[in-house]
């Protein structure tokens, strides 16, 4: 029992590592020929059965109609925040799925990361793990701001964020302030910021899983 609960959170772990390092790659990629693509893109438009077939063309047609005009962000802006927000999404659902064979219940319907992680070491007992999570959990806010502020920073982001940052990357606040300005867009630079965090998301799972086989391990 305890090989077969150890190998099924090995296996999550696997299958979190694929999804990022594909993300990363696909990323990066998308980078490399952003204004070959924006080129492309706008073919779509014009083109579209031609390039994708009548199934997809006809709904394609909906979005030629919808654009007024040049998009509010710019193509680079749009695949910063899905890198992100994937990234993030990907970090939650490796713990939400690897909870249950390590500690042998349910996770918790309400919360995401952070949450996690502040429940793993606290009521779990794992020593620790808030620190490991401390790169996923800045991730995570970056998603929440995202998702549900529309990109911009706003004081909670502040409050939540800028203790917890990569120091290597934002050595005091005046450097982390000066790029994530109340009100302003979130700094997401390719370089400094996306792929850093998924790089430190590799990490997280990693060392997230190495704990939790152990308890695994220990409770089986």
């Amino acid at each position: 029992m305890t090989q077969k609960i150890e190998t099924e959170v090995s296996q999550y772990v696997e299958n979190a590592r694929s999804d990022l390092a594909w993300l990363a790659v696909v990323y990066v990629a998308s980078k490399q020929f952003q204004i070959e693509i924006t080129k492309q893109a706008g073919g779509l438009l014009f083109w579209s059965e031609q390039f994708v077939g009548p199934g997809l063309g006809r709904h394609l047609e909906a979005f030629k109609k919808a654009i007024r005009g040049l998009p509010q962000d710019n193509p680079g802006g749009y695949l910063n925040k899905s890198a992100v927000v994937y990234a993030a999404a990907i970090a939650e659902d490796f713990l939400r799925k690897a909870w249950k064979p390590a500690f042998g219940d349910d996770p918790p319907e309400e919360g995401g990361t952070g949450a996690l992680a502040n429940q793993i070491e606290q009521q779990k007992g794992i020593s620790g793990f808030l620190v490991d999570a401390q790169h996923v959990r800045f991730l995570a806010h970056l998603r929440n701001k995202i998702v549900h502020n529309y990109g911009r920073v706003d004081q909670d982001f502040i409050d939540k964020a800028k203790s917890i940052r990569d120091k290597c990357i934002w050595p005091d606040d005046s450097t982390f302030d000066l790029q994530y300005q109340l009100e302003g867009p979130l700094y997401l630079a390719i370089d400094e910021v996306v792929v850093p965090y998924l790089h430190h998301a590799l990490d997280f799972v990693d060392v997230a899983g190495e704990k939790l086989k152990q308890v695994a391990a220990e409770r089986t």
